[in-house]
């Protein structure tokens, strides 16, 4: 018997940090990116004198789990990172979310206009914000109000940045297209499991994907639950080759159950610069 009780205790405590306490401790992760048209380098680490700052989120699932006052924390996070471009990996609501709310439409317009006065945001839809046409409708006039730049299949040149982004349609409900041949970049693709098929014409490419949460409630950092196309690369860096590398992050939101647990909510900050590596191997 108290073995049960105290087995009930801690379920209840771990219960209460994963609803009330983990949501809320939105980290940043910090990367080294270096690339040429053939190689790409990445390892983690600060800022390098000269280079470009990019921030990237993904899955904000913006609703009942996800209130204005946590948006208001992850512009403050990323305003700290004074980033040169701000990446959006998608999902941005929810079946929860209140998509027909004024009010909900509003704050999140306001979000993301308060992200367009620091840098360039570039956007692609996840598989909540296409589901259904009033998602898909919401979510692109979110973008348009505050001055985001959704890609579908597009490729982007941000002006004063050493890269390009390509940024591709979700695989649920849409057609993701590979990369334009030659193409050297980010390549920014809401469900992980797409991104290897889609770089077979390219460069130096970084994939940039979300979707998996981490498994969102997890023993120890492993997944509990993996999701369709997210199973074989649910959560961190994964190098393919010199020249191709998938970042995924486990995003910032809840989806479902109001709950994260060993899967801390984050931004990801890439410092990135153009270098040529015929005479060096490694990161300076």
């Amino acid at each position: 018997m108290p073995y049960l009780i105290v087995f009930i205790v801690l379920a209840a405590l771990a219960l209460v940090y994963a609803h009330f306490v983990e949501p809320g401790l939105l980290t940043v992760r910090t990367y080294r990116v270096q690339f040429d048209e053939r190689r790409l380098q990445i390892r983690k680490g600060g800022h390098e004198t000269g280079s470009k700052k990019i921030c990237f989120f993904s899955d904000l699932h913006a609703g009942p789990f996800f209130c204005k006052r946590r948006l208001e924390r992850v512009v403050r996070r990323i305003r700290a990172c004074a980033p040169d471009l701000i990446l959006c990996g998608g999902d941005l609501v929810t079946e929860e979310s209140d998509v027909a709310g004024q009010v909900f439409k509003d704050e999140l317009i306001q979000f993301f206009a308060s992200l367009t006065a620091l840098a360039p945001v570039v956007a692609v839809f996840g598989n909540h914000d296409a589901e259904d046409d009033r998602n898909r409708r919401l979510t692109e006039e979110i973008y348009r109000a505050a001055g985001v730049r959704l890609l579908s299949n597009e490729q982007f040149d941000p002006e004063g940045m050493p890269l390009s982004v390509f940024g591709t349609e979700e695989g649920y409900f849409g057609r993701p297209k590979e990369v334009p041949e030659g193409f050297s970049g980010i390549l920014l693709c809401h469900q992980p499991d797409l991104v290897p098929g889609l770089t077979a014409n390219g460069g130096a490419i970084l994939g940039l994907s979300g979707h998996t949460h981490r498994g969102q409630v997890t023993l120890a950092g492993l997944p509990l639950v993996k999701v369709n196309l997210g199973r074989l690369f649910t959560y961190g860096l994964y190098i393919f080759n010199e020249a191709q590398a998938l970042l995924v992050t486990g995003g910032i939101g809840m989806v479902h159950l109001p709950f994260r647990f060993w899967a801390l909510p984050e931004i990801v900050c890439l410092s990135v610069s153009y270098r040529n590596f015929e005479a060096a191997d490694t990161l300076d």
